[in-house]
C-alpha cells in the first residue's frame, strides 16, 4: 500500500506484429487518467495541510510528462462527475 492507503495497479502489454509497428509507433503511447473528483480538494496529510491531492496530482503528473520520451503519443483523460480528454 502507499501511505497506508489499498492501491490496485494493472499493467496490460499487448504484442503486435511487426508489420503493423512502424518506427513512429515504436516508442508508444502512453496515457494519463486524473481524478478531479470533490476528494482531490482534501489535504494530502495532516503534516501539510496547504497541499491538496489535486496540487500533487498536477505535480505528479507534470513530472511524469517531462520524463517521456521524445516523439511518443500521449492523452490525459480527467475524470470526476464526467471525464474529458486533453486531445482527440
Amino acid at each position: 500500500s502507499l501511505m497506508g492507503d489499498p492501491v490496485v495497479m494493472v499493467s496490460v502489454y499487448p504484442e503486435f506484429p511487426q508489420s503493423v509497428m512502424s518506427s513512429l509507433a515504436s516508442c508508444g503511447e502512453f496515457v494519463f487518467l486524473m481524478d478531479r473528483s470533490g476528494s482531490m480538494g482534501c489535504p494530502m496529510n495532516n503534516s501539510k495541510p496547504q497541499e491538496t491531492r489535486i496540487s500533487s496530482a498536477r505535480d505528479t503528473l507534470l513530472l511524469l510528462l517531462k520524463s517521456l520520451p521524445m516523439g511518443c503519443y500521449f492523452n490525459i483523460y480527467s475524470f470526476g462527475s464526467t471525464f474529458e480528454h486533453i486531445f482527440p
